[in-house]
Parts: C-alpha cells; sequence; structure tokens
C-alpha cells in the first residue's frame, strides 16, 4: 500500500517514564485486544510527534499525526485484569473507529512485570519488554 512504513521500537525510560519515542500513548486510542498464543496485542491509533521517524504533518482535520500501530506484551507468563473485548463497550468514535479510550498508564512494575490502565480497564502482565509497531497511512 502507497505510504504504508513499518517500524518497530521497544519500550524505553524517558525521565523517569516509560513510553516509546515520538509517541504519545495517553493521546492513542485503544481499538482492539487479543491475546494470542503467548503475546498480548494492543490495536492502536497511534498518536505520532515530530521526533518519531514515522511521523508526517497532520492532515488539515487532525491535532497531529495518527497512524495504525500494534503495541505487543510478547512471552506472556501471567495475566491479571484483561477484559475480554466482548466485555467492553466503546467509549466514542476516533478517528477511524469506535475505540477503548486511551492509555493512561503504562509502566514498568518489577524486571519483567507491566502495567497498563485506561478506560479499557487495568491489566498486570509478566512479559518480555513491548514492543510497539506502527504501520500504514496516516489516519
Amino acid at each position: 500500500m502507497k505510504g504504508d512504513s513499518a517500524l518497530r521500537q521497544e519500550a524505553d525510560n524517558q525521565q523517569g517514564q516509560w513510553g516509546f519515542s515520538g509517541v504519545d500513548l495517553s493521546d492513542s486510542f485503544v481499538l482492539s485486544w487479543r491475546l494470542q498464543q503467548n503475546d498480548l496485542c494492543f490495536d492502536l491509533e497511534c498518536s505520532l510527534w515530530p521526533d518519531h521517524p514515522s511521523y508526517e504533518s497532520p492532515l488539515p482535520d487532525r491535532y497531529t499525526c495518527y497512524k495504525r500501530g500494534v503495541l505487543m506484551l510478547p512471552a506472556v507468563e501471567h495475566v491479571v485484569g484483561l477484559p475480554a473485548l466482548s466485555e467492553i463497550k466503546p467509549i466514542r468514535s476516533s478517528l477511524e473507529a469506535d475505540d477503548y479510550g486511551c492509555s493512561d498508564v503504562f509502566e514498568r512494575t518489577a524486571s519483567n512485570s507491566w502495567h497498563l490502565a485506561g478506560e479499557f480497564g487495568a491489566v498486570k502482565v509478566i512479559c518480555s519488554p513491548p514492543i510497539l509497531c506502527i504501520s500504514g497511512p496516516q489516519l
């Protein structure tokens, strides 16, 4: 598909907060989630900023550059608090589709332990370090 880009980033700790360089998770919309094999995946509309390699000037009616992404928590050993997607009602319509709100918390709580929380719920996961894959055209 023309305009596609793909970038794989590992989570990093910048100024005491975990995240991904050039991505504002608090402004990224959660579209869905699934546990497949041993990976927990969150489909996102990612809010990208100028220091992100996949950033493009925002479309005229957009706040910033939004692109599709997948936040993957690989090699999951244990999950607590993950609701079934069918149990949660979408919050509102985001740029592309109904969503489940934004991510309010993304933190490492121990060596291999991660806490994610937002309007979709609160999830604690023991896994390998998270990876974010950005791809596709701007939304």
